[in-house]
């Protein structure tokens, strides 16, 4: 095997061990990195972009349980919220609400709160600012502090750290996530019936998604956004994929 790679045709020759010590261009030379050379194949941020889920600053604070947020008259101030990864490896496809769903606290501006739910809020928001909630780094850098700032839900959530490949989930209930997930948000109009099948494809490709994101000691692997946008779909008889590639 020659010593030297050559990046493109008529390009620079490039030592081969150096490319393989470099995080970008060794998968490439050691041909494990999946190009979208297949007619039909393509990235998936071609179609989509992937974001983190919501940063809280303290989870302690603005997730609770539908219980809890009851109790606290925050019932119109909260939205469901998937708080683990594992909700999404043991969705089997589709994420639903459920007795164990928990809320995020997520209200809207106060004027628009009935005055008794705004009270509420209201109070909440003193207990929180007698724990110092609002002086942690990621509250105090946000107006108010009190209002997570959410992109709203994605209509297909993935894991993006664990030992084993990520895994991806319908979201037709519309949970928020919080930032141990990475949410999918198709750059054009699907229907149901399109992002169920964009989801399943993902699915089946997910083994093949194995080794493209960092690797930590033990086998822990991380796909940061960008990463997870470089993962390929490949045709495998998917009436969505041939409908993307022509949007």
């Amino acid at each position: 095997m020659s010593g030297f790679v050559q990046l493109a045709l008529g390009g620079q020759m490039v030592p081969r061990a150096a490319l393989q010590s470099a995080r970008a261009w060794g998968r490439i030379v050691r041909r494990d990195y999946t190009e979208a050379d297949e007619t039909g194949a393509l990235p998936l941020g071609s179609i989509a972009r992937v974001h983190r889920g919501v940063v809280t600053g303290r989870n302690d604070y603005f997730v609770m349980t539908k219980a809890r947020a009851r109790a606290l008259g925050l019932e119109r101030s909260v939205r469901p919220v998937v708080t683990s990864a594992e909700e999404v490896l043991h969705a089997n496809g589709t994420l639903r609400r459920d007795p164990t769903t928990r809320v995020l606290l997520c209200p809207p501006e106060l004027h628009e709160l009935p005055q008794r739910d705004r009270e509420a809020l209201l109070d909440y928001i003193k207990a929180g600012e007698a724990q110092g909630v609002h002086q942690t780094y990621v509250a105090s850098h946000r107006s108010p502090w009190w209002r997570p700032q959410v992109k709203g839900a994605p209509p297909i959530v993935a894991t993006y750290m664990a030992r084993q490949a990520p895994a991806f989930a319908l979201n037709p209930e519309g949970l928020l996530i919080l930032n141990v997930m990475h949410g999918i948000y198709p750059m054009v109009p699907l229907d149901a019936h399109q992002l169920a099948e964009l989801a399943a494809l993902l699915n089946r490709m997910r083994e093949s998604y194995r080794g493209h994101g960092r690797v930590y000691h033990g086998g822990l692997e991380k796909f940061e956004p960008r990463e997870m946008e470089r993962l390929i779909l490949k045709p495998d008889n998917s009436r969505i994929l041939a409908m993307l590639c022509d949007a």
